[in-house]
């Protein structure tokens, strides 16, 4: 039994995120919001690299409920949607100001 593409890249997304926020984000020395939205942008790459490894060329589509989208499309909208409330729980946690003042 194989699992469907969208819950693999679901669950990677999910695994990544965990990682980043509860094992490596922590450790950043003065927490600010420019920099975790740099560290973010790591993490994105990084799911957009390890994703079209498996699917670029393969001619998989993903569904986004009421659309069928390209595995990029379908990685960057579902990160961006897992990493949201990630990011909110993080900058209250560690008091991270979301107006950008830093």
């Amino acid at each position: 039994m194989t699992l469907p593409a969208e819950l693999h890249v679901f669950g990677l997304i999910l695994m990544v995120y965990c990682v980043g926020y509860f094992a490596v984000f922590p450790r950043i020395e003065n927490k600010t919001l420019q920099r975790l939205m740099m560290a973010d942008l790591v993490l994105l790459v990084v799911l957009l690299g390890i994703t079209g490894s498996v699917y670029a060329n393969t001619g998989a589509r993903f569904s986004l409920l009421v659309v069928e989208v390209k595995w990029w499309v379908f990685t960057l909208i579902t990160a961006v949607i897992v990493e949201i409330p990630f990011a909110l729980w993080f900058c209250r946690k560690w008091g991270i100001d979301l107006s950008g003042d830093d």
